[in-house]
């Protein structure tokens, strides 16, 4: 719609221009209207690839192992702190509790999940202070390296 009233209006301005100056213009008016063309074309085919191929919501899981008599209390304060990193969509954690199923992982006894927005956010978590903090609070308390599972969820 808009570049029929743009068109109209070059018309217009033409009429009062000699053949020189219409054909100067037109062929101004023509290079523009190919340049913009080729701009929707590309934006409309950009959206077509992006359609249905959004990146979907990581999930990030770590495994716990504490030392006897680790203070919970503490570890919940400082794990409440992540929920100020951006892109944290879900935080949850709690500890193990026995079902009697033996397949269950019970060697560790804590366990951390977090929904991140995508990879992207997740990645910023890595290198975010209030993570890099955790993970210095946390460190004396640890009774071994924390284990980590990671997917992607729509």
């Amino acid at each position: 719609m808009k570049s029929h009233i743009l068109l109209i209006a070059f018309l217009m301005m033409l009429m009062g221009c000699s053949e020189d100056i219409q054909e100067e213009k037109m062929n101004e008016m023509s290079e523009q209207l190919r340049g913009v063309t080729e701009q929707l074309t590309s934006a409309k085919e950009t959206i077509a690839s992006l359609k249905g191929r959004a990146p979907g919501k990581l999930v990030h899981m770590v495994f716990f192992k504490f030392k006897p008599n680790t203070n919970k209390e503490l570890i919940e304060t400082e794990i409440d702190k992540l929920s100020g990193i951006k892109g944290l969509r879900k935080l949850e954690y709690g500890e193990f509790k026995e079902l009697g199923d033996s397949r269950a992982i019970d060697e560790y006894e804590f366990i951390m999940q977090m929904v991140f927005k995508d990879e992207a956010a997740y990645q910023a978590y890595q290198k975010d202070p209030i993570h890099l903090n955790l993970k210095k609070v946390l460190g004396p308390y640890m009774a071994g390296t924390p284990a980590t599972y990671d997917y992607i969820i729509d």
